[in-house]
């Protein structure tokens, strides 16, 4: 399990953040995220329609700039969000390598380090029960953590996974696996390891990568070995609940979805998304009159704002769940003092904005969409 590091080296479980102490400045950052992510969810949406249209080369790539740049924001404010509230991850049976490759690909795209290719520490597969994408967020989060402290140093840095046995920090012995980012020639990123005056955005980039850890039934620990300028971040992670993957998921159906969002720019935006994928969808801006469309004709799905006037998105849940039983129903949002306070008893996916319309799709396949209401 450890990483048998001798000489003067520590190791230690890093703890999540007391609620009681970052009550206030979680529900402060959430409403600034609030505000920005109302801006992202334009860029984004409106940028992933012109995606799916036919454009040319010049302008495709002038899109995918726009869409790239508006995903950085997205990732630094859910950074923000994740320090600051309960996380809620969508786990599943993944392959750690290729959820490795993929967090060096974004780390490469968004900090401009190169790191060695993932390797695997015995060469056998490693399959986990994570979020895959919140997983590499949580990878970023720890770059980005170490960028805040390093001064002159340049270290090298390695993505590693591997099997733990018998880890006595795991939930039943055997049942963990770990992501390893290691850093070597950095007595920098020792120093700040050790508690030696991090700074702010160190603090609040662990935090999140910690808080992710913990929302994953996992932990995150830290290796130090400070004459060597060697530190490894380890997040520990559940096993895979399945030895083999699953069958190919067939075709997906054409959907029927209604849209609901009291700003009617994004909800027709998403609506001309889910067209532009084949879907038939439907936008309306208020849930009055959601329950008046669904009313008049089935539907597979429902993906809703939160925090609408008159009724909120929680509500339009409870009314779906009364008069139309298993309708699937996502919701969305870009701060919920709910989710900032760690509320747990919604019985529904909810998305942080900026939402992606494949994401979203994703997420229906997940729950079985296509059986209509009726």
């Amino acid at each position: 399990g450890d990483q048998g590091l001798a000489g003067d080296e520590r190791a230690f479980e890093v703890p999540g953040i007391e609620a009681d102490r970052h009550a206030s400045l979680g529900l402060a950052a959430g409403l600034l995220a609030h505000e920005f992510n109302i801006l992202l969810s334009g860029i984004l949406l409106n940028a992933g329609v012109l995606l799916d249209g036919e454009r040319g080369d010049s302008q495709r790539a002038r899109i995918e700039m726009i869409a790239a740049k508006a995903r950085r924001g997205a990732d630094l404010t859910a950074s923000l969000l994740a320090a600051s509230r309960t996380l809620r991850v969508d786990p599943d049976d993944r392959d750690l390598f290729a959820v490795a490759k993929v967090a060096v690909r974004r780390i490469a795209e968004e900090t401009g380090l190169d790191l060695s290719c993932p390797a695997a520490v015995d060469g056998s597969p490693v399959r986990a029960h994570v979020d895959a994408d919140a997983c590499v967020v949580a990878m970023l989060d720890v770059v980005f953590a170490i960028r805040a402290v390093l001064r002159e140093s340049k270290p090298s840095m390695v993505v590693e996974v591997g099997d733990i046995e018998a880890d006595p920090g795991a939930r039943r012995p055997g049942a963990a696996v770990a992501l390893r980012l290691r850093v070597n020639g950095s007595a920098d990123v020792a120093a700040a390891a050790l508690g030696d005056n991090p700074g702010g955005d160190w603090a609040i980039r662990l935090a999140a990568a910690v808080g992710y850890a913990q929302a994953s039934r996992g932990s995150f620990r830290l290796f130090v070995a400070p004459s060597r300028g060697e530190t490894v971040f380890e997040f520990r992670l559940p096993k895979a609940l399945l030895d083999a993957g699953r069958e190919a998921a067939p075709a997906a159906p054409r959907l029927r979805i209604l849209v609901v969002d009291d700003d009617a720019d994004l909800a027709d935006v998403m609506r001309e998304g889910l067209g532009l994928r084949g879907h038939d969808a439907e936008a309306c801006y208020s849930g009055v009159a959601a329950l008046d469309l669904l009313a008049a004709r089935p539907w597979d799905a429902v993906v809703s704002d939160i925090s609408m006037p008159g009724m909120s998105g929680y509500q339009l849940l409870e009314a779906v769940q009364d008069r139309w039983p298993g309708l699937p129903v996502l919701l969305m949002t870009a701060f919920s003092r709910e989710i900032a306070m760690g509320e747990r008893r919604i019985p529904a996916r909810i998305f942080q904005k900026p939402v992606e319309v494949s994401k979203l799709l994703d997420e229906l396949a997940s729950l079985g969409a296509g059986r209509r209401a009726i």
